[in-house]
């Protein structure tokens, strides 16, 4: 029996939780093609209504600022998102907070996938030799 990725996230989430229907939603870096998914579960059913595709993807972008960080990509998303809530959440005294509403508030799209992945292999050849890599 074969199983798609997102569908299995959707079920070990949603199957396993105390509640009889839900919205579903599940977001990563690329599982087959699919980088996200939404839809609905009711009862032991399950039906993803939408799927976004690769090379779109809010997970790769995830990836890029873990690279960025300094932390292994595949692997260590898990640490970026852990420390994330010792982070300073006052929007008065945090200045990355304000730079990010900036950058948010503009009409940006995100770069596709492909562009994501080179420059992580451009970054990992180059983090050898370079001890202040550009964030790109």
């Amino acid at each position: 029996m074969f199983v798609h990725h997102h569908m299995a996230h959707a079920g070990s989430c949603f199957l396993a939780s105390p509640f009889k229907e839900s919205a579903i939603l599940t977001v990563d870096g690329v599982g087959e093609w699919t980088t996200t998914a939404y839809g609905y579960g009711n009862g032991n059913e399950i039906k993803l209504m939408r799927e976004i595709k690769f090379p779109h993807s809010l997970g790769l972008l995830y990836s890029t600022v873990t690279a960025y960080l300094g932390f292994s990509v595949n692997n260590s998303e898990y640490k970026v998102m852990g420390l994330s809530s010792y982070g300073n959440k006052n929007s008065k005294t945090n200045t990355y907070y304000r730079k990010l509403k900036k950058i948010c508030n503009r009409k940006l799209s995100l770069p596709k996938a492909e562009t994501l992945r080179c420059r992580l292999i451009e970054k990992d050849k180059g983090s050898q030799n370079s001890e202040n890599p550009s964030f790109y």
